[in-house]
């Protein structure tokens, strides 16, 4: 619950009338600014060789980020086939521990 300010209405306020009071503010916030500024505004300046180089640069980009791409999936694939070589070291290296463990049981006996 909003408390809003009282404008000597007594609560009778209207659509129109809020609608009014904060246009108002608007106009009021923008008075400020230009003054502040001094009424100046930025003027846009193009620089037509970058433009030109935008948009023509459209093709080069996706080449790059195609090229990107390939990169990060060989380098995926590499990275999978190490993971997997040594998931195939891990298992082999269990079986000839398991196997030095049955030929030493079989010794002992």
């Amino acid at each position: 619950d909003k408390m809003g300010v009282d404008h000597g209405l007594a609560g009778r306020d209207g659509q129109k009338s809020k609608d009014r009071r904060m246009k108002r503010t608007k106009k009021n916030k923008i008075i400020a600014t230009r003054a502040l500024t001094g009424g100046k505004r930025k003027e846009v300046i193009f620089d037509e060789a970058a433009r030109v180089e935008w948009l023509s640069g459209f093709r080069k980009r996706k080449q790059e980020r195609r090229k990107y791409g390939l990169a990060m999936e060989i380098l995926k694939k590499s990275k999978k086939h190490k993971d997997s070589m040594k998931e195939i070291r891990s298992d082999v290296v269990d079986e000839v521990d398991m196997e030095d463990i049955n030929s030493n049981n079989v010794e002992d006996e």
